[in-house]
């Protein structure tokens, strides 16, 4: 018998989750079968508060990262077009 803990179980869960929606017909019965399989999760292993809170810090942080990188790309533009006016009035703003 393999040990494994609820991370573990997860990851192979959602190996699995996306071989069925890549290589199985969309029907009731894969819906079916993707739906006990994300449950299972939580019945094997119950999550636990460190988990949870591990993984709301991890997906805060994620989303921060996304805010991030947006603001610079609309930076990178803005510094863009203001360069584009620059040159386009010579030199001077």
């Amino acid at each position: 018998m393999i040990n494994l803990n609820r991370i573990e179980y997860r990851r192979l869960v959602a190996e699995d989750v996306v071989w069925l929606r890549n290589n199985a017909k969309d029907c009731l019965e894969r819906k079916r079968i993707i739906e006990v399989l994300d449950k299972s999760v939580d019945l094997l292993y119950p999550p636990i508060i460190e988990e949870v809170t591990s993984e709301i810090q991890r997906r805060l942080k994620d989303i921060q990262d996304e805010v991030n990188e947006e603001r610079w790309e609309r930076e990178d533009r803005k510094d863009t077009k203001e360069n584009q006016v620059e040159r386009k009035n010579g030199g001077a703003k």
